[in-house]
This record gives C-alpha cells, structure tokens and sequence, in this order.
C-alpha cells in the first residue's frame, strides 16, 4: 500500500519523518522527494540498525552532489532541471504575451540513477 507524507525538505525534518515511520509501520521502500530529505532518512534507518537496502529500500529525488558521495549512495532521480527552468521561463513569457491562451503541459525525460539504496523488489 502507497502513502504519501508531507515536510520540509530537510535533512532534519527527513530524519524525524522516518522516525516517526519506523516507529509506526516500516514499508519495504520509501521514495522522498528529494535527496536532501532521503539522507536524513537514511541516517534515521540507519540509527535503527536496519540496513540500507537490505532491510529497507530508499530513493531520492534530484541527484544532489551529496548522494553520490561513497559514504551515501543514494540512488535517485535525475531531472533535467536546465531545460525545466527554460521552459518555465518560456511559459511564463508566452503568458505575459497571450494572458488568455490556455494552460500547456509539458514532459520531461527523467533518469533513473541507481546507487546503493534500492534493491530489486
């Protein structure tokens, strides 16, 4: 069973999160929307003597500096943040030009960046 969880993006909210999951009911696998919140979960399983992903799948989201480095291992999602900013930047451009033109979904191609924390399941 999916849930969904809502805090700050912080090493420290991330912690007290997975603490606070850990205590009430641990999942197979948690996804956090972004890195900097799965390091801090990482730090929580890992206080709990669980393993990382032995016991306890983690991914984040971003692909940070931070969880390629050996200690972490993070495996996360890479996005193309460059052109989501050009886009976003175009968007608001063509709206100022057209206030009433109707709203535009656009894709971009995401990056799966497999790292230490995720096991096949």
């Amino acid at each position: 069973m999916s849930q969904s969880y809502a805090t700050d993006y912080t090493f420290d909210a991330g912690r007290a999160e997975m603490q606070r999951l850990l205590a009430a009911h641990p999942a197979e696998a948690y996804f956090c929307g972004d890195d900097l919140l799965a390091v801090g979960a990482l730090s929580a399983i890992q206080d709990t003597g669980l393993t990382v992903p032995g016991d306890i799948g983690l991914i984040g989201l971003n692909d940070m500096e931070m969880s390629r480095w050996q200690n972490i291992g993070l495996t996360t999602i890479r996005q193309p943040v460059a052109a989501m900013i050009e886009a976003a930047i175009d968007l608001v451009v063509a709206t100022i030009e057209t206030p009433d033109r109707p709203p535009e979904t656009r894709l971009f191609p995401c990056q799966v960046i497999e790292r230490e924390t995720l096991r096949r399941l």
